[in-house]
């Protein structure tokens, strides 16, 4: 929370025909919005020394948190379980 980039967020496209490859630090939060009637698919590699956060040590967001203030382009996305959770409180 001590962070400058501290709910602040930055986005990009990505197609078949706009590829990127983009590098999440740790303790960095990340979501994925998928446009299409496709289905994604999302490779990590660990791109740093040490181990990985254990699911009870990882945080979440609601996708519409306010504080965000993401511009999502769809009202009724498709959420993950432990998304629905945060939803649910």
């Amino acid at each position: 929370k001590e962070s400058p980039t501290y709910l602040k967020y930055e986005s990009f496209n990505i197609s078949s025909k706009q590829k990127k490859l983009i590098l999440i630090p740790p303790f960095f939060g990340n979501a994925h919005y998928v446009l299409g009637d496709k289905e994604a698919l999302y490779y990590y590699k660990w791109a740093y020394e040490g181990e990985y956060v254990d699911a009870e040590d990882q945080f979440a967001y609601a996708w519409n948190d306010e504080r965000i203030g993401i511009k999502w382009q769809g009202e009724n996305p498709i959420l993950s379980e432990r998304d629905l959770k945060v939803l649910r409180g």
